[in-house]
């Protein structure tokens, strides 16, 4: 595959439509996309606009090999770029939301793309972060919509148990000899692959991590509780050829769930 270029998707993007167009595209029952990003540190090596850009690119990319591989109609929505990132607020860069914002901000998006015409709608999340809340969103949202009456809607979330459910085979391809969960040699790698003139050389090294598991407290904080940093693993074995594995993965992915998704009967 090739690096990640947007004029790539013409004829996907919501954002570059017309009324019309939109209009169309709900008559076709297209499954509308929806990415979900974040603004967070990533360490001193790559951008916090990392899991916006995640979204971005996986969703798109995912949305024209949906088209043409599985014929699966698509649309796809501009990324939320905000998202719930509290544990990285020590960080310069980091804007979460609180999380009466972000679910409110979800559902009043997901309203309007539902009286657009659009019947089914997939969300795909950059960062790990926002899925509780979106799940909880989504679910609260259903319930809200039943009692109005609204039938025939149906709500995805793309994640490791329903798309994703190879990655941890694809991450581990990557040794990183210490706890890896965030700013690591993986979303380097993906850097390296897509936008290398975003990747800081200087700041590619390996950070000092405090332990080698998540907290079992929930109020932990990114650089108190685990790396000071703001990066874990080890960023210095990052290389482009991961980043070429996992975009190829992740978009493959996510073809494949949007035809799965697109042969589900909506019912009432």
């Amino acid at each position: 595959m090739r690096p990640f270029n947007e004029r790539d998707y013409a004829g996907l993007m919501w954002s570059e439509m017309s009324w019309v167009e939109v209009q169309r595209a709900a008559e076709e029952g297209r499954i509308a996309l929806l990415p979900l990003g974040s603004i967070e540190q990533h360490g001193p090596m790559i951008p916090v606009g990392c899991d916006q850009f995640l979204a971005h690119t996986w969703t798109l990319e995912g949305a024209r090999r949906a088209r043409d591989e599985h014929h699966v109609p698509v649309v796809v929505l501009p990324t939320i770029p905000f998202g719930r990132s509290t544990q990285h607020m020590d960080f310069p860069g980091t804007i979460s939301l609180s999380l009466e914002t972000y679910v409110k901000l979800l559902e009043d998006i997901v309203r309007e793309v539902i009286r657009a015409g659009f019947r089914k709608i997939v969300c795909v999340s950059g960062h790990g972060g926002n899925f509780g809340p979106a799940r909880e969103a989504l679910r609260d949202l259903s319930g809200k919509l039943k009692s109005e009456g609204q039938v025939g809607v149906r709500f995805y979330l793309a994640d490791s148990s329903n798309c994703f459910t190879g990655m941890n085979k694809i991450y581990a391809k990557m040794k990183q000899g210490q706890f890896n969960f965030h700013a690591d040699a993986c979303e380097t790698s993906y850097y390296l692959f897509h936008r290398p003139d975003l990747v800081k050389q200087e700041g590619m090294v390996r950070p000092d991590v405090k332990r080698d598991a998540m907290p079992l407290h929930l109020d932990w904080f990114t650089k108190r509780d685990i790396t000071e940093s703001g990066s874990s693993g080890d960023p210095t074995l990052a290389n482009p050829e991961y980043g070429e594995l996992s975009y190829e993965y992740t978009t493959g992915a996510i073809g494949a769930f949007l035809k799965r998704v697109w042969d589900e009967p909506v019912g009432d």
